[in-house]
């Protein structure tokens, strides 16, 4: 039987140790940060006419290692873009306390990982308090390989713990070209949780029907159907609904535009405010449901989307990681960010992965929400709120039978 799986790596390559401390035992600071950086960096990625899918978690997760060791004008703008405390251990801490957070909702029927490890040249001197702070509060594993001699060597054995980490969905995570020399230390976060709906879909009700990308194109795909009792809400805007995992810890939100070609105008609006009034404004409601079956696969690479948000001293010549090593010789030279998904009657599978490469300075009437035009949808933690996958689906791809 199929399950539900979602994994999601994020990776850093770094000429110095970059990690991350912050710390409040509520994680609400992270929470709220990671949100508003998943709609903020959502508005920098989406492109017209195609579908969007990435892990805003993962993506914090692994920049928040490279916090870690900021200092100066690069420690702010990356404050500024994630939404980081300006305590480091402070920030650390948090993503320790989600990340336990995430680990107690493993049953029989959900799995949920986070894995942190860090690749580090094997005669680089990194600060002692970097490397503790990302193996107590991140339990990163620490490997030492050499970029400087055998880079390739490195990649495959980074890519290969990227495979176990997330059941082989992301493959080749760091493409040739990617690693040389002057590589110093490479930063990698993975998130897998495997699950199944609360309330599957039966298959024999799945039918052909038509999803239309516009007003003018369309496509017939697989449409799974049930109706069901679960959170909802609409407004003028869009429908939203939310689809349970099993033992309801997590679930899909989707964002439906009330229009055939309203995705744009939803895009705008869209922001961790307008997330927080949808989770709060939901209430229990019979549901009639249409939602298609699809998978999608994307690759970023992150550099010109951060520094975009406001996070340009990182990339440069001028970045100040010296919290790693104690000098003023690493910069970010490459953030790389691959993913997957998969929905299907039994839950969804989905995988991400980020890499950042650091280098030397070189109950009333039954509503109807038919999922037949573009949306959003996030998997998120309904105690925290936590997004944990944000995507937009333009066009879904067909697999399988009906």
């Amino acid at each position: 039987m199929q399950s539900f799986r979602i994994i999601s790596m994020l990776l850093a390559f770094l000429t110095g140790v970059l990690f991350s401390g912050y710390a409040r035992q509520t994680g609400e600071e992270t929470v709220e940060g990671t949100n508003g950086f998943a709609f903020r960096l959502f508005k920098q990625i989406e492109n017209e006419g195609e579908n969007v899918f990435f892990s805003p978690y993962s993506i914090s997760s692994a920049l928040a290692m490279t916090y870690t060791g900021a200092e100066g004008i690069t420690k702010k703008q990356m404050q500024d873009v994630f939404g980081f405390p300006g305590d480091k251990e402070m920030v650390a801490r948090e993503f320790h306390g989600l990340n336990k957070h995430l680990d107690t909702l493993n049953d029989k029927k959900i799995e949920m990982n986070v894995a942190n490890s860090l690749w580090c040249q094997e005669d680089y001197d990194f600060l002692e308090d970097f490397l503790e702070v990302n193996t107590k509060y991140y339990r990163a594993g620490i490997e030492k390989v050499d970029f400087r001699n055998n880079h390739p060597e490195a990649r495959n054995r980074i890519n290969q713990w990227v495979e176990q980490q997330t059941g082989n969905r992301i493959k080749n995570l760091i493409p040739e070209g990617v690693l040389n020399p002057s590589v110093r230390l490479v930063l990698a976060n993975a998130i897998y949780f495997k699950g199944m709906w609360e309330y599957p879909f039966d298959k024999s009700k799945t039918r052909p029907e038509f999803f239309y990308m516009n007003e003018k194109d369309r496509k017939r795909i697989p449409f799974m159907h049930r109706s069901v009792k679960v959170e909802y809400y609409e407004d003028e805007l869009a429908q939203v609904i939310e689809l349970p995992y099993s033992g309801k810890d997590l679930s899909m939100m989707i964002l439906l535009p009330q229009e055939v070609s309203g995705i744009h105008h939803l895009e705008s609006k869209l922001n961790k405010d307008l997330y927080k009034k949808y989770r709060e404004s939901m209430f229990t409601k019979k549901v009639e449901v249409w939602f298609p079956k699809f998978k999608v696969e994307t690759r970023y690479n992150l550099n010109k989307p951060l520094a975009d948000l406001g996070m340009k001293s990182a990339f440069s010549g001028d970045a100040d990681f010296s919290g790693m090593t104690g000098k003023k010789e690493l910069f970010i030279s490459n953030v790389a960010h691959k993913a997957f998904v998969k929905v299907d009657e039994e839950g969804t599978e989905a995988a991400a992965a980020t890499g950042a490469v650091m280098s030397k300075t070189s109950l009333v009437k039954k509503a109807e929400f038919k999922a037949d035009h573009p949306f959003i949808y996030l998997v998120k933690d309904n105690h925290t709120g936590t997004i944990l996958f944000m995507g937009r689906l333009n066009e879904p791809f067909f697999y399988g039978k009906f």
